[in-house]
Formats: C-alpha cells, structure tokens, sequence
C-alpha cells in the first residue's frame, strides 16, 4: 500500500470469489487502512491497482477488487455454503502462506497445528478488538503474513492469518497466532459487497449474558445433550433490550442450531442479520428451578452500529 506516494505497509491476501471481470481479495484491514493506492502483487509478478470495496475493524477484514489477473485461482473452502463451514479441531494440521519481510514477494509456507478454536483472541490488542472466534495455531506469523490464508491438508481455505500475540499483560509469549475463521471473514465480504458494509445484528443493547460451564445438576435437570459443555446464561438486563426472558435462562439454539457458547450464539446472529426473525430456544428458569419444556421465542434483531 502506498501512502502520499509512499510505501507504508505490506501484507497479504487471497482471491475469495470472482466475477466476469474482477477478481475479489480478502486482507485485513490493518493492512490498506488509510492507504491512498493499493496495489495486488501476483505470486508471478503481475501488478494490478485494487479498490477497497469495504473493511470491517472488528474482526479486521477488508474486502478488495482489482481487473482480472492472469495468474491466480479462486480459493476453494470447506463448504460451499459458508454457513456450514465448521471450525477446525485443535491438533490439525494446517498451513499459512504470507510475504514476511517483503522476500522479493515470491510468498513464504510454514506448517504448524491448530492449537485451538473460538479463542478470544486476547481482545485487548489491536486485531480483533472485539471478537471471540479466533483460530489459535502455532505457525509462524510474522510482519507481511497478515491477510494471508491458513489452509488445511485439502488446500482449503479455513481462515485468514491475523496476528501474534508476543506479549499479554506484560508478560512475553512465542507462538500465540491467530486466524479469523473463513467463515465469519466470508459473511463480513459478502455483505460488503452486496451492501458496502457489514452492519451487526444485535438483540438490544445493554443486554447482559455470558457463556459458562453447566453443572451436572443442570445438565441432568434440563435433560441436555452430552455435547452441550456450556452454556449461554442470561445475567442482566438494560433499558433497551429486546430479550425478554426470565434471568438466568439458558439459551441452547437461534434458528434451531445449537449454540454452547457466545462465539456460536453470535455468529449465528450475524449469520441471520439486521432486522430479521430469529428463533431463540431456552430453557425458563423460576423461583423453583428450570422448566423442563423448552420454550421458543421470536424477535426482531436490531442494527448495531459499531
């Protein structure tokens, strides 16, 4: 990227999708903001000049189109229908393809394991400043490996390498990387660019809940299946929120898929969007202790602006 004719950062990216006469780039924001030009180096050298289509700072995405090069391919992912793409299971094998320190842009593999998924991404720093759905990996990330893919032993694209977390609370780390899961990163840039941005969906603000382990004396009152490990507990309530349940229900679906903790129950949130139905299913919780029968609700989420 260049900066009053300048050049003031490099990164990384991929193709996401294309159309008859684009193709489509996924980075991360951190990589174009406040950039002036944009320019997309192929992997063979051709140069072209990209638009910024749009870019969401949360999870620190951008999406980018540029003419047509002549030597690249459209990544392919788990699924085609990225609202069924599943995150990876800690102890795969994965890979990561950046251009750290800029070496004659020819691009750089390194091999690693996903260390875990859903992490919070230590959300103090200044990549994902407020999400939970990082892919941890022990792969080596370095300055210019940002934007580019993490991908599995079937060459499919599964996220997009972000940061390292060198040192937390003041205390140094080696090998906390982390990735945005395609998925998610997939929604923001198909939203961008039917819509020019990506607005959240929320269920009213000020609404407190949290995601914690269930006891076994929970587990077993509410009959929950084995997988369930946590739940979503409602804690608190605003002035303006529109969830009205009793506190400390526990949410165990929106739209009839199961959600174990705030990573799921948000994307599935954002999965449905702004102003639409959603169908909450949770277990009422009373003076006496929890239903036995689920009881299903259906609100109309609000915008976000963020």
């Amino acid at each position: 990227t260049f900066s009053e004719e300048t050049a003031s950062s490099i990164g990384s990216g991929f193709v996401c999708m294309e159309d008859d006469n684009y193709h489509y780039f996924i980075t991360n924001q951190h990589v174009v903001e406040d950039a002036d030009t944009v320019k997309i180096i192929s992997y063979l050298g051709q140069v072209k000049i990209a638009t910024v289509l749009g870019t969401d700072s949360v999870f620190d995405v951008a999406l980018l189109r540029a003419k047509k090069l002549d030597d690249v391919k459209v990544a392919k992912y788990p699924n085609e229908d990225y609202r069924k793409i599943e995150n990876p299971y800690a102890g795969e094998e994965v890979y990561a393809i950046g251009n750290p320190g800029a070496l004659g842009n020819r691009g750089t593999i390194t091999q690693g394991i996903v260390s875990g998924a859903d992490r919070d991404a230590y959300a103090k720093s200044s990549s994902f400043e407020r999400a939970d759905y990082a892919i941890e990996v022990d792969i080596t990330m370095n300055p210019g490996n940002s934007g580019g893919p993490l991908f599995n032993m079937n060459g499919e694209v599964i996220g997009i390498n972000t940061f390292s977390a060198s040192m937390v609370n003041g205390t140094h780390y080696d090998g906390l990387n982390f990735s945005l899961p395609i998925q998610d990163a997939l929604l923001i840039i198909s939203r961008i660019k039917e819509e020019g941005r990506f607005i959240r969906p929320t269920l009213g603000y000020n609404l407190y809940i949290s995601s914690r382990d269930l006891t076994l004396y929970e587990k077993h009152y509410l009959k929950l299946e084995s997988d369930f490990q946590t739940g979503i507990v409602v804690k608190g309530f605003g002035t303006n929120n529109i969830l009205e349940v009793p506190l400390y229900s526990i949410i165990t679906k929106v739209n009839n898929v199961s959600v174990n903790n705030l990573a799921e129950f948000r994307r599935q949130l954002y999965f449905a969007g702004p102003n639409t139905d959603v169908k909450l299913t949770y277990y009422q919780y009373s003076e006496s202790g929890y239903d036995f029968i689920e009881r299903d609700i259906i609100l109309k989420t609000k915008s976000l602006s963020i």
